[in-house]
């Protein structure tokens, strides 16, 4: 038997965000199933013993696509330096690359049909759409992270990219099972609210304090944390709200204080806070643009953009129901996916013999 050999690339290793835990878990799980794993980096923030960490310069370039293209560049010469020393590695890219077997699609994609002032003169929209076309062009797979970025994929692309598309890898949810004997919110005082993104506009907190005002008018007490952009950045209208309180950014969000999380972006391709949030037992109000609600069938309600007596009466019973620890599969269950549904095949085609992974 051949051990299998794959390098993960990603900017943040660590349990420091949505994409960046994704990954850290995915490597992790992949190690225990005997795998060699090659973590490939611009910034360390969380390590792993179980696997080996590259680490390449960090770009102080101003634009974020220019930093994505620098790291692109950088890991491009790690990875050809492996497949020289283990020719059948297979490169795992969960960031702009230049050179890889496999992309996971985590983020929000750009519509390469956009036409006019944008694309003919912003240079950060045809940046982006170059790197995002050369993700799936390089690709062998695809692995959508939920089934909205999978129909994106399909609908920009006009099915050119169909037959590299997988099943969608999703997320796992491990219930902290501690977390559900808390009390239930009908018997406090206060509804505590968490809302967590630094892409606050995208995140859709407007909404999410809409939402909240018109419940205090029908007289429940609450409060709303935010989590994730600096006050400063902030309107000042909000920040003069005094059941609002904001927090910048923590790599950990304190799930466990509160009764409820809001995700109420226009775009978000999955939502790991969604993910998160349900391992403490948090529901969540979430809006159609979220790709966790296509796959969650229990403690997630969907906000369509009117508060009518539909919603208020989902929303009553989500907060006041007992949601039971719930789990569709572990991060053990997506790694051993991971090698017997996109790794194995891939080798396969890389090994006449056609060897098989012990797992």
């Amino acid at each position: 038997m051949n051990k299998l050999a794959i390098a993960l690339l990603v900017r943040r290793f660590g349990r420091c965000g949505g994409m960046e835990s994704y990954v850290w878990h995915l490597a992790d799980k992949l190690a225990d199933f005997s795998a060699t794993v090659y973590v490939i980096c611009d910034q360390l923030v969380e390590g792993n013993s179980k696997v080996k960490i590259c680490i390449v310069g960090r770009s102080k370039k101003p634009r974020n696509h220019e930093r994505l293209s620098a790291f692109g560049v950088q890991a491009n010469e790690v990875v050809q330096k492996l497949r020289g020393e283990i020719p059948d590695i297979i490169v795992h890219a969960h960031e702009r690359s230049l050179n890889h077997d496999v992309i996971t699609a985590h983020g929000t994609l750009f519509d390469p049909r956009v036409n006019g002032f944008k694309l003919r003169w912003s240079k950060r929209v045809r940046a982006w759409l170059h790197m995002q076309r050369n993700d799936f062009v390089k690709a062998q797979t695809i692995i959508p992270v939920s089934d909205l970025i999978s129909e994106q994929i399909q609908d920009y692309y006009a099915q050119e990219f169909s037959l590299k598309l997988s099943a969608p890898g999703l997320p796992a949810i491990e219930p902290i099972k501690a977390q559900f004997d808390k009390p239930r919110i009908a018997e406090k005082e206060v509804l505590k609210i968490v809302f967590v993104g630094k892409e606050w506009k995208r995140k859709g907190l407007d909404v999410a304090i809409s939402i909240c005002s018109v419940l205090k008018l029908m007289g429940i007490p609450l409060t709303l944390d935010i989590f994730g952009p600096l006050p400063n950045s902030l309107p000042t209208q909000y920040l003069a709200i005094e059941w609002i309180t904001p927090h910048s950014w923590t790599d950990r969000i304190p799930y466990e204080k509160f009764d409820l999380l809001m995700l109420l972006s226009k775009d978000d391709p999955f939502g790991m806070v969604v993910v998160e949030a349900l391992q403490y037992g948090v529901p969540c109000i979430l809006s159609k643009g979220v790709g966790a609600g296509r796959h969650l069938k229990k403690g997630v309600i969907t906000f369509n953009g009117k508060f009518d007596t539909s919603f208020l009466k989902d929303f009553i019973s989500i907060i006041n129901s007992h949601l039971p620890p719930q789990t569709w599969w572990s991060w053990k269950d997506l790694a051993r996916w991971h090698i017997t549904e996109i790794y194995t095949p891939l080798l396969k085609v890389h090994d006449a013999h056609q060897r098989k992974i012990e797992i």
